[in-house]
């Protein structure tokens, strides 16, 4: 997890039986960081519609996909915006884990 959070207290080796320990623990750690990424990007995007005055709103996510609605005048800008928050978010977990080098193919969005 990205954000600085503990494993929670219902995966404690004292709650679940040790065969389900290492695959809950892993699944945690997995899920909890998606999350983290999801509301780092989110929290990206927000600043930069209110900086460049981008009208829209965030609308769902899904699974590895996030909507946003915006008027159609303002859609390259939103994508804009879309990318960059992206990348911010991927180097701030790059940074996280002692990678200074994002490669290009990480860099961009594709979605």
């Amino acid at each position: 997890p990205f954000l600085g959070s503990r494993i929670t207290r219902s995966l404690e080796p004292s709650v679940i039986p040790k065969s389900f320990q290492l695959n809950s623990r892993i699944n945690w750690v997995v899920q909890s960081s998606a999350v983290d990424l999801l509301h780092l990007l989110l929290v990206a995007m927000k600043w930069f519609m209110k900086e460049y005055g981008i009208p829209g709103r965030f609308t769902i996510s899904i699974h590895d996909e996030v909507r946003f609605h915006v008027p159609q005048e303002h859609q390259y800008e939103a994508a804009l915006a879309l990318q960059l928050a992206n990348l911010m978010t991927r180097a701030h977990f790059a940074t996280k884990l002692g990678i200074y080098d994002l490669p290009n193919k990480d860099a961009i969005y594709s979605g």
